[in-house]
């Protein structure tokens, strides 16, 4: 894959619609805060670092970047917390990683963070599926380190704008080299097919229980993502996969049943006619129901996408998958 780091003109044609400020994707390297943020209190830009401050709670949101529709964009930036609230002091933290940021705050330990946000034309925000929680955007290290999210802007994006927050008074937040850069030439319609962005980084997956990507033992060096457990079922649904009526689609997967799970283990491929019906069987048209057996299968599937269907979703459960690629075949290919 292939990635394309866009300067601010990028996208002239949406300035009218922008305003005059739009997000300066430089990395913070050549701009005041205004060139980048939107108005914002006590929080400061000084050589290339955003500092969101202890002492109180601090948000900051930059200007929109100009975006449109169903483009697929990779967000990155590097961040640390200095206080009190980090996983280095406080190892249970792990467990919330797997939170939104709503739910970390109903636990009781709300956690430095990030979150993007789609706005159409008319400034409202755009979302992204009925059912949709970024949960893996707690920044919650005292080490700098490096974040990314990767995703398709919902249809009628105009701009996109992240947000920032030190949710507890007593820790600052720090963030530098925040960029937008542009996925081109990328093998596959859907995101993270094998899992290769590491097991911290859920971008491509979402709503879930039970679930973790690990290291696979089988092949050292790469991960894989395991629903359920010995004690539990689990599963896990991925995001919506944009795709055209009449497209030929492949799918290709290695998986097998979670070892010790005690329940059926299946992987389940819904369509959507918009990406805003609800992600379970009640409104989702069913494609394919592939039933998984305890022995490692590699396999591939091949289908046209039948008309009016514009979204595609994939729904694991007690599953251990080392890759699921979603792949655009030539017109040639036959559905089978």
């Amino acid at each position: 894959m292939q990635v394309k780091i866009l300067p601010l003109g990028a996208a002239l044609c949406c300035a009218s619609i922008l305003g005059a400020q739009e997000f300066r994707n430089d990395g913070f390297k050549n701009g005041p805060l205004d060139a980048c943020f939107a108005s914002v209190k006590d929080v400061t830009l000084e050589k290339g670092v955003l500092t969101l401050p202890a002492g109180g709670l601090h948000q900051a949101t930059t200007l929109p970047f100009p975006a449109k529709g169903l483009e697929r964009f990779i967000l990155s930036f590097r961040a640390q917390v200095k206080g009190p609230h980090v996983i280095e002091e406080n190892p249970h933290y792990d467990k919330l990683f797997f939170f939104s940021e709503w739910h970390r705050g109903r636990q009781g330990q709300p956690l430095a963070s990030w979150k993007i946000v789609f706005r159409g034309k008319d400034g409202k925000i755009v979302r992204s599926a009925a059912n949709f929680d970024q949960f893996f955007t707690a920044i919650m290290s005292n080490q700098m380190r490096t974040y990314c999210e990767e995703f398709y802007t919902p249809p009628e994006t105009a701009s996109i704008e992240v947000v920032f927050k030190n949710a507890n008074k007593e820790d600052a937040l720090l963030v530098e080299n925040l960029k937008f850069m542009k996925a081109e030439s990328t093998l596959t319609l859907n995101i993270n097919p094998e899992f290769t962005l590491g097991k911290d980084n859920y971008s491509g997956w979402n709503t879930g229980r039970n679930y973790r990507i690990a290291e696979n033992p089988d092949a050292p060096g790469k991960f894989c993502l395991r629903a359920g457990t010995a004690n539990a079922d689990g599963n896990i649904r991925g995001d919506g996969i944009p795709v055209t009526p009449g497209e030929n689609i492949r799918i290709e997967y290695k998986m097998k049943k979670t070892d010790g799970v005690a329940g059926n283990a299946r992987l389940v491929i819904f369509t959507y006619k918009d990406n805003l019906l609800r992600d379970d069987c009640q409104t989702g048209q069913l494609s394919r129901v592939f039933g998984i057996g305890s022995k490692t299968a590699e396999g591939k599937y091949s289908f046209v996408v039948p008309e009016g269907i514009t979204v595609l979703r994939p729904y694991l459960e007690n599953a251990t998958v080392e890759y699921l690629r979603f792949i655009k075949e030539s017109p040639e290919a036959k559905s089978r």
